[in-house]
């Protein structure tokens, strides 16, 4: 019973979630190098916590503006997906025979936004995205589509946003509180 008791205890630690990584990720993905990345781990000492201290200001001030989140728009070298949805089959992208497929829609392969600012969607051509949300960017799907599809519905997301990345390649460390 006791053996029972200890396996059920110990097999529900496994099962549960969690809001972050678990500290044997931490640990075993940390340096003590600085070069080295993702992160490193800072031994809390009471110097540290006396930099901390004395810069307290400059990091209050650093996260005093939470705006919502922005509103999406693409750019050249996101990375896009596109499903287009057809009313009943027999229209372009639902051959009669929907029966031997499930669902009255069709993803399309990624799309990446070109150098021109534009993904490329069968049928429809060339879809500027550039500059542009989602939802600008599915009406001009469905527009170029309307006269070929039965009733089309786009559903346009971001996959990989690529034109936000920077890179970080050396930061100046605290010195002492007289900054």
């Amino acid at each position: 019973m006791l053996t029972a008791a200890l396996a059920l205890g110990a097999g529900g630690c496994t099962l549960t979630p969690a809001s972050g990584p678990y500290t044997v990720s931490v640990v075993t993905g940390a340096s003590t190098e600085p070069e080295t990345l993702p992160y490193s781990l800072v031994k809390i000492t009471p110097e540290t916590l006396a930099v901390l201290a004395a810069n307290r200001p400059k990091f209050g001030r650093l996260f005093t503006s939470r705006p919502g989140p922005s509103e999406i728009r693409f750019g050249v070298g996101d990375v896009v997906s596109v499903t287009i949805f057809e009313a009943s089959a027999g229209g372009l992208f639902i051959p009669i025979e929907a029966g031997v497929r499930p669902g009255n829609f069709i993803t399309l392969p990624n799309q990446l936004v070109d150098n021109a600012g534009n993904i490329s969607v069968p049928y429809a051509g060339s879809i500027p995205a550039k500059g542009r949300t989602p939802t600008e960017v599915q009406a001009s799907i469905v527009e170029a589509l309307k006269n070929r599809a039965i009733e089309p519905q786009a559903v346009v997301s971001l996959v990989e946003q690529r034109t936000s990345l920077i890179s970080v390649l050396g930061m100046k460390p605290f010195s002492s509180a007289a900054e």
